[in-house]
C-alpha cells in the first residue's frame, strides 16, 4: 500500500477524532491507532479523507465507534484506502435505512442474523434492488469477519472491552449468503456483460481498425509537430508556424493524398 510521509502528532489527521470517538477506540491495540505501533508507522494513503467522512457522516451516529475501529483494523492489515471508503458508505447507507425502518436507535438492539434475514430475505427495504442487498452483505461480512479475528487475536480482558464495538459476525452465514442471491446477482451481472460485449462484436473488426488508423493518425502528428519545433528551435522557421499533413494516399499504390491537414505552432 502507498504511504504517505510520517505526520507529527501535531498534524496526525487521526487525532481529528477526538472527541468524536471512544478514546479507546481510536487508540485501539494491532490497529492503525496503536499508539505503541503507530508512532513510527508511515501514515497510510488517503487517511485525512477517510477522517473527513467519519467527521461529515458517521458522528452521532449509533454505528460510528464500530466503523471507526473497522477503519483502524483494516488500514493495520494494508487494506487499500478506496476499498475502506466502499466499506464506509456502503454500510452506513445501509445502516442508515436498516436502523430507520426497523426502528433501531442503538448497536446494542442491532441482532445479526434476525435483522439481516428481514433484509435480505426482501422483508423489509423492499425498494432496496437484490444488487443493493448482496453488496451490503457482502460488505457487512467482510468487514465483521476482519473485526472478529482481531479481536481474538486480543488477551482476554481487551476483548471484554471492544467486544461492544465489533460488528457482530452472524451465527449462520451460509443462510444469510443463500437469502443475499449473491451468486443470482453475479450470474446477472456477467449476464449484462456478455450481452454488452455480444452487442459490440459484430462491429468490432471495424473498430479495431479504426482505432489502429486513429492511433497511427496521432502518432504522424505528434512526429509532425516535434519536427516543427526542431525546425523553429533550429532557426529554419518563425513563429506562427503552419505545418501541413498529407493523408489518405498510398505511396506504394501510386494513389495521391485525399486530406490536407494544416496546423499551426503558436508562441502563446
Amino acid at each position: 500500500m502507498n504511504s504517505s510521509p510520517i505526520f507529527s502528532p501535531q498534524t496526525d489527521p487521526w487525532k481529528e477524532l477526538n472527541g468524536y470517538c471512544a478514546p479507546f477506540v481510536l487508540s485501539a491495540p494491532k490497529t492503525w491507532g496503536d499508539p505503541l505501533s503507530s508512532a513510527q508507522t508511515s501514515v497510510p494513503q488517503n487517511v485525512q479523507g477517510v477522517v473527513g467522512y467519519v467527521l461529515r457522516n458517521l458522528v452521532g451516529s449509533p454505528w460510528n465507534n464500530h466503523l471507526v475501529l473497522l477503519v483502524a483494523v483494516l488500514y493495520s492489515q494494508n487494506i487499500q484506502y478506496r476499498t475502506i471508503e466502499n466499506y464506509l458508505s456502503t454500510l452506513h447507507s445501509g445502516f442508515l435505512d436498516l436502523f430507520a425502518v426497523l426502528g433501531l436507535q442503538s448497536m446494542t438492539e442491532w441482532e445479526v442474523d434476525t435483522h439481516l434475514t428481514l433484509y435480505l430475505s426482501g422483508q423489509v427495504l423492499d425498494t432496496h434492488t437484490a444488487s443493493q442487498r448482496a453488496d451490503f452483505w457482502k460488505k457487512y461480512q467482510a468487514a465483521s469477519r476482519h473485526l472478529k479475528r482481531w479481536l481474538t487475536n486480543l488477551p482476554l480482558q481487551q476483548q471484554e472491552l471492544y467486544r461492544p464495538y465489533v460488528l457482530p459476525y452472524p451465527d449462520d452465514p451460509h443462510e444469510l449468503t443463500r437469502l443475499s442471491g449473491q451468486r443470482e446477482v453475479k450470474t446477472e451481472q456477467q449476464e449484462r456483460r456478455k450481452e454488452n460485449t455480444d452487442a459490440i462484436m459484430p462491429f468490432f473488426a471495424d473498430l479495431r481498425t479504426q482505432a489502429h488508423l486513429r492511433y497511427n493518425l496521432l502518432l504522424r502528428l505528434r512526429k509532425a509537430y516535434h519536427k516543427a519545433i526542431k525546425a523553429v528551435e533550429q532557426g529554419k522557421a518563425v513563429l506562427p508556424f503552419e505545418f501541413e499533413m498529407r493523408e489518405g494516399g498510398n505511396e506504394r499504390l501510386n494513389r495521391p493524398p485525399t486530406e490536407l491537414l494544416v496546423f499551426k505552432l503558436w508562441d502563446r
